[in-house]
């Protein structure tokens, strides 16, 4: 049965929710520590193909700023390719 994996990527740390097989609801599975993108890359794509996820749900990064509140994504993080 197919699977969703749910990413809030941080600047040092990401946190991963999977779903349940009917994609009813979602919970936490781990959080990974990184030191470089290409590490992180790999442990999610290991876990991509352990769990046979179908989709990935990608948390959007906002800054916020107390004074004008939300500024935009830091940066574009949906260009890897998956393949």
């Amino acid at each position: 049965m197919s699977r969703y994996l749910g990413i809030d990527y941080g600047e040092k740390r990401i946190g991963l929710a999977i779903s349940d097989p009917t994609l009813t609801i979602a919970q936490a599975y781990k959080t990974i520590h990184f030191a470089s993108k290409k590490n992180l890359m790999q442990q999610i794509s290991s876990i991509v193909k352990e769990l046979e996820i179908e989709k990935i749900v990608l948390g959007l990064l906002l800054r916020v700023h107390p004074c004008s509140g939300i500024h935009p994504p830091i940066e574009d993080r949906s260009s890897h390719s998956w393949g």
